[in-house]
């Protein structure tokens, strides 16, 4: 547990259990428009979690940080959101292609 200004903030870990064989053979990711430029302008806590949940997605797993997102029928499209800096940062991808993310 982590204190803040008299606030209390829970940091919690997670791990994924996939095999070596998944990790293999991630999917592609495919950048659209200035995607990877604006993630990359993210600070890098938010860069790192983000990361994360794209490299889970990438092995067929879903991130903890990944929701779906309203709007889109069902989980083919997910939101990721993190918070850094006092701010929240979000990133979409979607999972309805099967060569790539």
């Amino acid at each position: 547990m982590i204190r803040l200004a008299g606030k209390v903030a829970i940091r919690y870990s997670y791990t994924y259990n996939w095999s070596l064989e998944a990790a293999v053979n991630l999917k592609p990711l495919r950048w659209v428009g200035s995607s990877r430029s604006d993630l990359k302008s993210f600070p890098r806590a938010v860069r790192l979690e983000i990361g994360r949940a794209l490299y889970a997605a990438q092995a067929g797993v879903t991130d903890p940080a990944a929701k779906a997102l309203k709007g889109f029928g069902g989980r083919s499209v997910l939101e990721i959101v993190a918070r850094g800096r006092g701010d929240t940062w979000r990133a979409v991808y979607t999972v309805r292609f099967d060569d790539a993310i």
